[in-house]
């Protein structure tokens, strides 16, 4: 039982492989976060184009109406 309460240490190229995975993990989420970010701003101007071609059509129907 001895074990249990000692601490965990790693050997220093371990610990060094850690802290980089970690390093990269936190660059592909902040990469996946500007992502998003974009994808999120295209969508919503692709979504405004979208109101406004279809109002343009509306009112192109009502004027071949007349």
């Amino acid at each position: 039982m001895s074990t249990m309460n000692k601490p965990v240490a790693l050997a220093p190229e371990k610990e060094e492989m850690l802290i980089a995975a970690i390093s990269r993990a936190d660059v592909l989420e902040q990469a996946l976060d500007a992502t998003k970010k974009a994808l999120e701003s295209s969508l919503a101007r692709q979504e405004g184009l979208s109101a406004y071609v279809e109002k343009k059509k509306k009112r192109k129907k009502l004027f071949a109406v007349w």
